[in-house]
């Protein structure tokens, strides 16, 4: 046995030497010595060896390291060595036969001796001058060291091109006499023009290697995952700046440590050494990959051994932190499973008014039917139509709004009125319930505020709706009050939803604005709904600046609250007592509408024989004269035959679609309005529409009001008289879209227009309008998308700060059409520009009177912004 295990032995269990030997040579004796010692001896005498053979083994590795260092220092000496006296003896026994010339030269440069090498190469020249026959030159050269090899009695050497092309290494050393004195001296001649070559090719390649080593080092430095170079002795050479982040230290501490002195890192030190062994083993050549969680990461680890002529050379370690790709895969497939239910739902919401449509529409082909039974069934058909399409919306929206195409397009707009507005439209959903429903002005508010009143209204109306669904008893009461500094010191408009509802669990308030998420599957089965509309009222309300946030006591009822900015304020009057301001909107709206259009000749095109008759219809008691067309080849004919003040134009139809026959019909010089009809509601299909040749765009179902308005507009009749509330409900239940293409007000007034002090500078910037239109006209002929990104980028920000927001939000798009290189956007944005262009000079000339309206524009400069 082992010394020192004999010495452990007599101390741990009190035994003299010979007792211990008897121990050992008996194993009878050792096991009953072994019985009567305590457990707690026991144990202590192992723990003892154990350390005592830890410490022994430390201290075996570190000899044997010495040793092993030790060894490879004298072998490397011990080659040197042997080098340099092979050299000797090779330069000793065979200068000659090894190249290298040998020749004496005397005091005068005469060649008094030269052996076979100098021979060969330069000829039989003993007593003829060393300058003349190696060097080709007529006297001695100046830089020539043999006169300071004589003169100094010292050896010199030079690196020469002689006369037969070769670069030679030339070594002098003085001829002394036996009397000491110097007859001459010694030329060693060694040609080294071959080596010479390889050094240059040495050093390109060296230089080469260098730089590729220089971008390999940047590529590993600039990797988005650790990377980490071990050599055969586990010793790190090489970490990169992502490791040595994810390792807590800098690279002077990791380079030159051991990868056993390496932190754990979560197991994942032993899984590296674990591989190292079978490496070096040769039990495994392969790499390793696995995933592991580390201190709440998720990490990906890489082990790729490097072999060098089939023998272990190192190791290369990959480290990626995988933890936020992880996390969004996880999101992702609960956004899937999300979608799953959200789609479940829907086919639920969608066929439960469908069914009602499809029923009632059966019980009214009934002939014993009475009137006011059938007056009954339209009532249910419409209002779950009306449901039906607003789910409809509800898609689209939330579609627009992931797709980032969602716009808003800001006015001013009465608080007020909007709340009154919506208050009217729920007051019959919250009376069916038996809720009240009102609303409460803390404090003053502005008499107007800049925002998207129709995207205001829809996120307001979504809240109101929710709070009147969720709340059985008690009511819903809205507050609304101005802060005067809100974030960043700006003022805003707060509206607190409050209701006493169902509320809503604390662990569901986190993915309350979530969409495609409802918090209940039960709830959602009681009370409906797609699981959309809070994520697109936060949505909407951020598209324009604002907060939406939520507060809920589980059983007691919930507090939504919008906080959205006023934007300036300057010049707006504040409202001391708000209040509501109910907009009463009487039955004689239908029959405002009889007669607004008498006179106007129209030709629809249009396939669906539903909405033919429909669309036919409404526009026949408005007075118009309609003809049909089935299809676009139909409406081509017709238009090009017979004069019609508009044409309405299915954009999907048989033989040839509205897009052909709109563009056959502007290439055939057709110059009266056009105004497409579509079910399509996305902004590319408006785009499309536009773009064929269309002045407008309304989409299906139409909206009666909006139909007839707009006919009117392009027809050049009177406006029509739809009282205020009502065009303000058609515009604002029209989509984004629609609203975006309304037609150019004919004359557009500064919100600064009473403003005497900012009077000049207001007129010189209209002035230069049409200058600016021309610029960006020129730029997009010449399909310079990057000028016309500029000039639309300085115009969008000298818009609004000049009191025109319709000039800054239409130059934003063709700030953004340009960006894209969309030539055709381009254009429509351009030609939308000159109109308003115009409008704005139109409107300042009346401002300031044509008697000082000259720096403006002159009469007619109008017509001069064209595209």
């Amino acid at each position: 046995m082992h010394e020192l295990l004999r010495r452990q032995i007599r101390k741990r269990l009190s035994l003299s030497s010979d007792e211990v030997e008897r121990m050992v040579s008996d194993k009878k004796t050792m096991l009953n010595v072994i019985k009567t010692v305590s457990p707690e001896d026991w144990f202590a005498f192992l723990q003892t060896v154990s350390e005592s053979y830890e410490q022994a083994d430390k201290y075996r590795r570190r000899v044997y390291h010495a040793l092993q260092t030790s060894n490879k220092d004298a072998n490397r000496l011990n080659d040197m060595l042997r080098a340099e006296r092979d050299k000797l003896l090779a330069l000793i026994n065979g200068l000659g036969d090894a190249g290298v010339g040998i020749a004496i030269i005397g005091t005068n440069h005469e060649v008094l001796f030269q052996n076979k090498v100098m021979t060969e190469r330069f000829g039989e020249i003993s007593g003829r001058p060393c300058y003349k026959i190696y060097m080709g030159k007529d006297k001695p050269c100046k830089t020539c060291l043999i006169p300071h090899v004589i003169v100094s009695k010292s050896n010199e050497s030079s690196e020469v091109v002689l006369t037969d092309g070769r670069e030679y290494e030339i070594l002098l050393a003085p001829l002394k006499d036996i009397d000491g004195s110097i007859n001459g001296v010694i030329e060693v001649v060694h040609d080294i023009t071959d080596r010479k070559k390889a050094e240059q090719e040495l050093q390109a390649a060296k230089e080469a290697a260098e730089r590729e080593s220089a971008k390999l080092s940047a590529m590993i430095s600039g990797m988005e995952e650790g990377v980490v170079f071990a050599n055969a002795d586990n010793v790190i050479t090489e970490a990169n700046n992502y490791f040595c982040r994810f390792a807590g230290e800098s690279r002077e501490e990791i380079l030159g440590k051991r990868l056993e002195d390496c932190d754990e890192c979560g197991g994942l030190k032993d899984i590296v050494l674990q591989k190292v062994r079978e490496y070096r083993s040769g039990k495994d050549n392969q790499p390793l990959t696995v995933q592991k969680s580390v201190e709440e990461k998720e990490v990906i680890l890489r082990v790729q051994p490097i072999y060098r002529d089939n023998r272990y050379d190192g190791v290369v370690v990959n480290i990626i932190d995988v933890t936020e790709l992880i996390h969004a895969k996880r999101e992702a497939e609960e956004a899937t499973k999300a979608k799953s239910r959200f789609l479940a739902n829907m086919s639920h919401e969608i066929r439960t008014p469908m069914t009602a449509i499809l029923g009632y529409a059966d019980l009214m082909m009934d002939s014993k039917m009475s009137a006011s039974e059938r007056l009954n069934c339209l009532a249910v058909i419409r209002r779950n139509g009306e449901h039906l399409l607003s789910l409809i919306n509800d898609i689209l929206d939330i579609s627009k709004i992931e797709a980032g195409k969602m716009e808003v397009n800001p006015c001013r707009c009465s608080i007020p009125e909007l709340i009154s507005d919506v208050l009217s439209l729920m007051r019959v959903r919250a009376g069916e319930k038996g809720i009240s429903l009102s609303a409460e002005y803390k404090g003053p508010l502005p008499e107007t505020i800049y925002a998207d009143r129709a995207r205001l209204k829809q996120a307001l109306m979504n809240l109101v709706s929710n709070a009147i669904k969720f709340t059985e008893s008690g009511g819903v009461r809205l507050e609304i009050s101005f802060l005067p500094e809100w974030r960043d010191k700006e003022p805003a408009v707060q509206i607190k939803v409050i209701d006493t509802g169902i509320g809503i669990k604390p662990e569901n308030l986190k993915r309350l604005f979530q969409p495609f998420n409802q918090l209940d599957p039960s709830t959602s089965r009681k009370f409906g709904g797609t699981g959309l509309g809070l994520a697109i009222t936060r949505q909407l309300i951020s598209l324009m600046g604002g907060e939406v946030s939520a507060e809920s006591t589980y059983g007691k009822g919930s507090v939504f609250t919008i906080t959205i900015p006023t934007g300036n304020l300057e010049g707006v009057k504040i409202l001391e007592n708000p209040a509501e301001a109910v907009v009463q909107k009487g039955s004689h709206r239908q029959q405002d509408l009889q007669d607004e259009l008498s006179g106007v000749r129209i030709l629809l095109a249009e396939d669906g024989i539903d909405n033919l008759r429909l669309i036919r219809t409404i526009l026949q008691k408005a007075g118009a004269e309609v003809s049909i067309a089935e299809n676009g080849r139909v409406a081509v004919k017709k238009a090009m035959e017979k004069p019609f003040d508009v044409i309405l134009m299915d954009m999907q139809m048989p033989e040839m679609d509205g897009y052909e026959a709109t563009g056959y019909l502007r290439s055939k010089g057709y110059h009266k309005p056009i105004i497409a009809l579509t079910a399509h509601a996305m902004t590319s299909d408006k785009d499309r529409c536009l773009a064929a040749g269309c002045d407008d765009y309304l989409s299906k179902p139409i909206d009666r009001s909006l139909l007839i308005s707009t006919v009117a507009k392009y027809a050049g009749v009177d406006k029509p008289k739809v009282d205020k509330s009502s065009e303000v409900e058609n515009n604002e239940h029209a989509s984004s879209e629609q609203q975006s293409a309304e037609q150019v007000p004919e004359v557009i007034y500064s919100e600064y227009a009473d403003d005497e002090d900012l009077a000049e500078i207001i007129d010189d910037f209209v002035a230069g309008l049409r200058k600016q239109v021309e610029q960006m006209q020129q730029a997009a002929s010449n399909n310079d998308h990057k000028t016309l990104q500029r000039l639309a980028h300085r115009l969008k920000g000298a818009g609004g700060s000049y009191g025109y927001p319709m000039l800054t939000e239409v130059a934003r798009k063709l700030e953004e059409a340009a960006k894209m290189e969309q030539t055709e956007q381009e254009m429509l944005l351009l030609r939308r520009i000159a109109d308003i262009c115009i409008a704005i000079i139109r409107g300042r000339r009346r401002t300031v009177g044509s008697s000082s309206a000259s720096n403006t524009s002159e009469e007619g400069d109008d017509e001069n912004i064209t595209n």
